[in-house]
C-alpha cells in the first residue's frame, strides 16, 4: 500500500524539494533511503 498527503506534496512540489513515495513501513521507507542516498524519510502509520 502506498499511502498519501497531498497537502505535503503540494508543499513540497511549490518549494521544488524533490521526493519519494514507498510502500507503508519503515522497513520499505529505510531501503529506499539508502538505496538513494535520501537524508531524511518519515512514514505515519502510526505501527
Amino acid at each position: 500500500t502506498v499511502m498519501s498527503n497531498f497537502g505535503l506534496y503540494q508543499a513540497l512540489d511549490k518549494a521544488g524539494i524533490r521526493y519519494e513515495k514507498t510502500a507503508v513501513g519503515d522497513k520499505y521507507v529505510w531501503e529506499n533511503m539508502r538505496a538513494n542516498g535520501h537524508v531524511i524519510g518519515g512514514e505515519q502509520s502510526g505501527h
